[in-house]
């Protein structure tokens, strides 16, 4: 199969709407250059089922494909919203971060990172479902075990959605017990690349 040398690629995230071969098949010929598949969702018999089908396309077209298996890394979550509705956030208000059970609305959100107060300071940024709202840290409570957060644009986030901190050195693995799992079985499969979520410094690879 042709390789092809062009600098700028496009990479092509596998879902539940593109695994099948058909649809892969198109991909390629719309100049598709990497799949990327996502180890936050899904087993690894559908990622090797995924790497199957990407192969079995690429042969069909007579190009060169590369898989990129994506690791979760430390991922850090909201809590559930009642129903798993979408609860809006509104621009100029205030919203309460916390740390264990209860429902998550407009006022408190649960967060599943336990040293929340401990590594989070006044004046930082909080991105919440992958960007969509930012929070800016007003006041970090240690003894009631809250950050106070006014939001900075209106936006929405629901049940499990990620929550970011680009401004905190937060006291995680870059590289959790389950990434370590799914980088032998991704191994195994031969693909071409390994991409780490959440790297902060050059001393996160370093177990890699």
């Amino acid at each position: 199969m042709a390789r092809d040398t062009k600098k700028v690629k496009i990479v092509a995230t596998i879902g539940p709407a593109t695994r099948s071969v058909v649809i892969l098949e198109r991909l390629i010929r719309a100049g598709a250059d990497v799949f990327r598949l996502n180890f936050s969702h899904g087993t690894h018999e559908d990622h090797r089922g995924s790497v199957k089908m990407i192969r079995e396309a690429a042969g069909r077209v007579g190009k060169h494909v590369a898989i990129l298996a994506d690791l979760q890394g430390p991922k850090i979550r909201t809590g559930k919203t009642e129903g798993d509705r979408a609860v809006v956030l509104k621009k100029g208000n205030k919203v309460t971060l916390a740390v264990g059970e209860g429902l998550c609305d407009e006022e408190m959100i649960r967060v599943s990172y336990p040293r929340l107060t401990d590594d989070v300071a006044a004046g930082q940024r909080i991105l919440l479902n992958d960007g969509a709202v930012t929070l800016r840290v007003s006041r970090v409570d240690a003894d009631a075990g809250v950050v106070v957060c006014t939001i900075e644009n209106t936006g929405e986030y629901s049940s499990h959605k990620g929550v970011n901190f680009p401004e905190a050195t937060l006291q995680v693995p870059a590289l959790t017990a389950k990434d370590r799992r799914d980088m032998s079985f991704a191994l195994s499969l031969d693909i071409n690349y390994l991409a780490l979520s959440f790297v902060r410094r050059a001393e996160d690879l370093a177990p890699v």
